[in-house]
Order: C-alpha cells, then structure tokens, then sequence
C-alpha cells in the first residue's frame, strides 16, 4: 500500500540510524518480494563498505557514500518503476 507523501501525518522528520535505513530497504525488498533486489541491495552495501573501509580522505568517503545513494537509487528504481526519492533537504543527482 503505498504512503501519501502529501499529508502532513504520514511523514516524520525524525533521521533513521544507517543500520535502520538499511533495515527498512531490505525489508521492503523482501515485502515487495523481489529476491533480486534483495541481493542487489546487499550486494551495493557490501561494495560502498568496502570501498569507505580502505578510503581515509573525508571528502571522498562522501563522494563514495553519494554514489553509493545513486546506485541504490538506481536498483530500486530499475526494479519496482519508483522515480524519486525524498533526500531530506540533501541533493541526489541522478545521472541515466
């Protein structure tokens, strides 16, 4: 059932912990019953943590986790049609 982002009720302002966030997307994958989003999703987390693990520059941990974002973009749209996300006041380029 899908959340109506216009009412005021059904949004919170409150920011997930990383692990929650995490959580709540392999969750959804496993609700929405998409076995192959399941793996991509973990399959994305374990190559941006591998990648943030060896990188000590702080200006490239972000540009690393940014593209990270875009590549979980990218899975979930490819796989359920979802357009847009809501970044909470931060950019999301999106680069097809």
């Amino acid at each position: 059932m899908p959340i109506d982002g216009t009412k005021p009720g059904n949004l919170s302002n409150g920011v997930l912990s990383e692990e929650k966030t995490r959580d709540r997307l392999l969750g959804w994958a496993a609700t929405f019953g998409d076995k192959y989003l399941y793996r991509d999703l973990l399959l994305i987390f374990e190559k941006f943590d591998k990648k943030l693990r060896l990188c000590k520059n702080e200006k490239e941990r972000k540009d690393i986790a940014e593209l990270g974002i875009m590549e979980i973009y990218r899975a979930m749209s490819s796989r359920t049609g979802l357009s847009k996300f809501d970044t909470n006041g931060e950019k999301l380029i999106i680069c097809d």
